[in-house]
C-alpha cells in the first residue's frame, strides 16, 4: 500500500508539473516581466496606484481638505470616506479616484477631488430622496438589482453599513441593490427585515431584474490572434450577469469557461473545448489584472474556471518575478487530459 500510495503522489506530481509547464510555455508567466524588479514599499489596495506611502498621505490631506472646504466631518478609514454624521450607513470609496489623481499631478487634484465628490454627494442626494419609498417593498421590488463588489476592499464595510450580501464567486459579495434613475442604493438589513421577504427570493428577483435590463452589449471580441472570448457590457451590472451565465449557452465550451469579471459594468468569458485554452490564459488574465488595476468600479482582478454550475478560482500572484499560479488540482487534471500527455503516456507504455 505505501508503494502505490507513493507511486500516486509521484503521478499526481508530474500531471501537476507537467500541466503547469503547458501554461508557463504559452507565456503566462509574461505578465510579471511588465514589472519592476525593485519592490515597492507596501500600500494598501485601495492606493495601489500610488508611488510610495508619502504619495497616499498626501493624498489622504487632500480628501480631509476638501471636505473641510464643504463644512462635512469625515473619518478616512481604509480607503473609505465616512461621514461622521452617517451613523455607518453612508460611506465612499476612494479607490477610483485615488487612480484618478494618481495619474495627474498634485496641482490637479483639489479640481479632481471636487468634481468627484460632488457626483457622489449629488447621488447620496437621490439615494435620501428614495430612502422612503425603498421601505415599500411593493415599489422596490421592480428596482432590486445585484452588484458585485471585492470582499478583501469591502469586508469591513459590509459589515459596517449592515448590508444585505451573499458570496457567489469566491472572493467577492454579491450586494442586493436598487436601481435608482440616477444611482445605485445598497440595501440594509433593516429595510430587508421590513419587507418580510426571504432572502433567497430576493436575491432571485434581483437577478431576474438585472436579466431583463436593456442597453448591454454582448459580442465577440479578440483578445489576441489566438484569443477570441464573448463580452458583456455597457450597464452598471453587466458583471452579475455572471451568475447566469448559462443564459449565454454559446459562452461556455464542452469544458465549462473561464470568466473574469474586472470591473462592474464588463464581464468576458473564455469557451473551454481544447487544449488551446493554455494558449489564452495569459490573455485573460492580462485583461482580469489590468482592467482591474484600472477601473473604475473594480470588481476583482481574479478569474474563474465555470462549469456546471460552480465557479473555482484560479489563484495568481503577480509578483516583481512573474506570476505565482496555483490553480486547483481539477482544472490540472483538465489540462493535462486535454493536452494529450495522458494519451501519449498511455501509448508509450
Amino acid at each position: 500500500m505505501v508503494g502505490r500510495d507513493s507511486a500516486d503522489n509521484d503521478n499526481r506530481t508530474m500531471m501537476r508539473t507537467m500541466a503547469l509547464l503547458l501554461l508557463l510555455l504559452h507565456g503566462l508567466a509574461a505578465v510579471g516581466c511588465q514589472r519592476t524588479a525593485e519592490a515597492a514599499p507596501p500600500l494598501p489596495a485601495w492606493a495601489a496606484a500610488f508611488d510610495s506611502p508619502r504619495q497616499v498621505q498626501d493624498f489622504e490631506d487632500a480628501v480631509t481638505a476638501y471636505f473641510d472646504s464643504v463644512c462635512i466631518a469625515i473619518a478616512l478609514h481604509d480607503g473609505w470616506v465616512v461621514p461622521r454624521d452617517g451613523q455607518g450607513q453612508t460611506q465612499f470609496s476612494l479607490s477610483d479616484i485615488a487612480r484618478r489623481c494618481a495619474d495627474e499631478s498634485r496641482d490637479h487634484w483639489p479640481r479632481l477631488l471636487a468634481e468627484h465628490f460632488k457626483e457622489v454627494r449629488q447621488e447620496l442626494y437621490q439615494q435620501q430622496r428614495y430612502a422612503g419609498l425603498a421601505r415599500d417593498y411593493a415599489w422596490a421590488k421592480k428596482h432590486l438589482a445585484l452588484r458585485l463588489f471585492d470582499q478583501e476592499a469591502f469586508d469591513k464595510q459590509a459589515a459596517n453599513m449592515r448590508l444585505v450580501y451573499r458570496v457567489d464567486l469566491p472572493g467577492t459579495y454579491t450586494v442586493l441593490s436598487l436601481d435608482l434613475p440616477a444611482t445605485t442604493m445598497s440595501v440594509d438589513r433593516q429595510t430587508m427585515a421590513g419587507w418580510g421577504v426571504g432572502h433567497d427570493r430576493l436575491f432571485d428577483l434581483a437577478m431576474d431584474n438585472v436579466t431583463a435590463m436593456p442597453h448591454t452589449t454582448a459580442q465577440w471580441i479578440n483578445l489576441s490572434q489566438r484569443t477570441r472570448v464573448f463580452t458583456l457590457r455597457g450597464m452598471p451590472y453587466s458583471s452579475a450577469l455572471a451568475l447566469r451565465l448559462e443564459r449565454f449557452p454559446n459562452a461556455i465550451g464542452r469544458y465549462g469557461a473561464i470568466v473574469a469579471v474586472p470591473v462592474r459594468d464588463y464581464l468576458a468569458v473564455l469557451p473551454i473545448e481544447d487544449a488551446s485554452v493554455a494558449l489564452s490564459m495569459h490573455d485573460m488574465l492580462v485583461l482580469a489584472w489590468g482592467m482591474a488595476q484600472e477601473g473604475p468600479n473594480t470588481v476583482t482582478g481574479r478569474f474563474y474556471w465555470y462549469r456546471d454550475g460552480v465557479f473555482r478560482e484560479l489563484p495568481y500572484r503577480v509578483n516583481d518575478g512573474g506570476i505565482d499560479f496555483s490553480p486547483p488540482d481539477e482544472f490540472v487534471r483538465l489540462l493535462y487530459d486535454l493536452s494529450g500527455l495522458a494519451r501519449a503516456e498511455g501509448a508509450g507504455s
